[in-house]
């Protein structure tokens, strides 16, 4: 652990050790060891839940960390890889499931939550497959739809608008 964070926690004020390590966690990349000391210091607080998130994505796995690990589990890994994913901070949010480290994406694999139907089209191992393909893809089949209920109209439109020119012509 960091002497700064040690110094703060040997004081007293584990608040301050968690506001450090919550923004170090938010300036840095998917940090193993700064999980595991905020997770340290979450559960120095009693947030057992938070504690097993950071746990979990630090990768250590020990009997003491366990029981947090399963307590997060338990409340946030449901069907979908993305609603447990969601929990995380953005460091450790990953476009493809092969991006997460390999004790991670083990036990992702366990849960059901990796190669499993609900698992969510952003975690493919094919990089090739372009978040957001879909999207447009969605978007163009939107439009031509628009477009082909919107010809039936504006022809019906027309012809209204050119019968009554006409009867206002008759007049």
């Amino acid at each position: 652990m960091d002497k700064e964070i040690q110094k703060e926690i040997n004081e007293g004020r584990i608040w301050r050790a968690k506001e450090i390590l919550r923004d170090k966690i938010g300036q840095s990349g998917y940090d193993k060891e700064l999980f595991e000391d905020y997770g340290n210091v979450l559960a120095l607080m009693h947030d057992d839940v938070t504690a097993g998130k950071y746990y979990f994505l630090s990768g250590v796995r020990n009997d003491e960390y366990q029981k947090n690990i399963d307590l997060f589990l338990e409340k946030h890994a449901r069907t979908k890889l993305g609603s447990l994913t969601s929990q995380f901070p953005k460091s450790a949010k990953y476009q493809y499931k092969h991006d997460f480290p390999e004790t991670i994406k083990n036990e992702l694999f366990k849960l059901g939550l990796i190669d499993s139907p609900s698992g969510g089209h952003k975690y493919k191992y094919n990089d090739s497959f372009e978040e957001g393909s879909l999207d447009i893809l969605r978007w163009v089949i939107i439009i031509i739809i628009v477009i082909l209920i919107s010809i039936p109209v504006g022809v019906g439109t027309i012809i209204y608008w050119i019968s009554k020119l006409i009867l206002w012509l008759a007049m």
